[in-house]
């Protein structure tokens, strides 16, 4: 049985229930539960990321790794990796072991993960038959054209009215949801709205705790938002920690150069190396010693930031060099986020190139042969989709003026493209049009809720 199987299980919650352990060897237990099972993550790291865990009276957030049995993370040698630091919860079928966490020496906490022989076996079969069962990122939808499973947005009707029955016998991936409609009440088209304000919601309840991190600073929460989501998935934790480690206060003193931004983000970043590969990277070397020194700043670990399986657009060198070069191109870049009601001007200023180094570089060691830009149209999209609008939604409801001001963010919405993912695809085959974000985004919230 491979560890797909127990991922899947996790992801669809098809355990019959979970033992969690603050130390297995005592047996000592604790009340849990899981809030989030959190993102799939496909390349190296923690099978799960941004999961969220209620643990006696804590609410925890941070990593999950999964393996069948505790030992397998000794075996695996993640206890030397420090992109394991972050996990907060261990699940296993089998827990023969404490698992001591790399830097504390505290056991992680384990959950023993009770699953039927049965449902074991029948995802294990799926698996075999060559189902498309590893995509597992955050809005999993079984593939349609080979998967028993196939979701009908027209058998939906997307009607307020309609509701969902499933086979009482099965669990998801085996019953094949059942719609029962009724009259239809309001088209999608009249829904989407107040579909796309209840996922704005949603996303904008994530930055609670960065808002109370940051001790009601709304600046520094849009900081650290912005940073985690230029991470591009693989390295969201890690830019996060950069985005702790280096205050807002201290790159505003040096938005006059980017130079010396390049110099904060990627050293703190720990992708300035010991031994330098050029000039400019020493120059970036030596600025960094300096400012380091002065702001009594500490880096992250060399290898919390990952390299690994990313598309060289993604790479972190690039991204932090952009994020420098918008920074002194629009010193109080927040004010601008928070502002800007026009879709083409903000692209426009997002899409702002880079230094000139980094216009010829991916990395350091990976010069390119043709001018890079800044983001692509694409990545500035989903910039504004997912950190823009929730962020505006989110200082509107602190300010509680949600009610009187939301046809700003319901506009930009609008005046944005359409999303291009496979449940845009899917209504599209159904004859369902996405004319923008705000119905692409609607959709995906539709598909969440049904």
């Amino acid at each position: 049985m491979t560890e797909k199987v127990l991922h899947y299980i996790w992801k669809n919650r098809l355990y019959s229930r979970l033992l969690f352990y603050e130390s297995v060897s005592r047996k000592s237990s604790v009340e849990g539960d899981v809030l989030q099972v959190g993102k799939y993550n496909i390349h190296a790291g923690p099978d799960f990321c941004e999961a969220k865990l209620c643990v006696g009276k804590l609410i925890l957030a941070g990593n999950v790794e999964i393996h069948r049995k505790a030992s397998e993370w000794i075996t695996h040698k993640h206890h030397e990796d420090p992109a394991y630091d972050n996990v907060i919860l261990h699940v296993v079928l089998e827990a023969d072991q404490d698992i001591p966490h790399r830097i504390t020496g505290k056991p992680i906490l384990t959950a023993e993960m009770i699953c039927s022989s049965q449902t074991l076996q029948e995802v294990e079969k799926e698996l075999e038959k060559g189902n498309d069962l590893s995509s597992l990122d955050s809005d999993f939808v079984p593939n349609t054209q080979n998967s028993s499973v196939a979701f009908s947005f027209s058998e939906a009707n997307l009607a307020v009215g309609d509701t969902i029955q499933h086979t009482k016998d099965l669990q998801p991936p085996y019953s094949k949801p059942h719609i029962a409609p009724k009259e239809p009440t309001i088209s999608f088209q009249e829904r989407a709205p107040q579909l796309f304000l209840e996922r704005l919601h949603e996303k904008a309840e994530g930055l609670k705790t960065i808002y109370e991190e940051n001790r009601g600073d709304l600046s520094e929460t849009l900081y650290h938002f912005l940073l985690r989501h230029l991470g591009a998935q693989v390295n969201n934790d890690a830019f996060a920690q950069v985005a702790r480690s280096l205050p807002l206060r201290i790159v505003r003193k040096h938005t006059d150069n980017t130079e010396a931004l390049e110099a904060l983000y990627l050293g703190q970043a720990a992708l300035l190396a010991p031994k330098a590969v050029d000039t400019y990277m020493e120059a970036l070397q030596e600025r960094y010693t300096f400012l380091a020194t002065k702001y009594q700043l500490t880096p992250l670990k060399e290898g919390c930031v990952r390299m690994l399986r990313l598309r060289p657009p993604a790479f972190p060198h690039r991204r932090l060099a952009i994020l420098s070069a918008l920074r002194q191109h629009y010193p109080l870049l927040e004010s601008l986020l928070l502002e800007c009601n026009d879709s083409k001007e903000l692209q426009e200023k997002l899409a702002t190139p880079p230094s000139t180094y980094w216009q010829h570089h991916y990395s350091f060691s990976t010069p390119s042969k043709n001018v890079l830009k800044g983001l692509s149209f694409e990545s500035i999209n989903v910039l504004i989709i997912n950190v823009v609008l929730p962020y505006r939604y989110f200082v509107q409801r602190h300010k509680n003026e949600e009610k009187k001001n939301l046809s700003p963010i319901l506009e930009l919405a609008s005046q944005l493209p359409s999303e291009n993912n496979r449940f845009t695809r899917a209504a599209k085959l159904e004859g369902i049009v996405t004319q923008n974000a705000l119905h692409s985004q609607a959709l995906l919230q539709l598909y969440k809720n049904l």
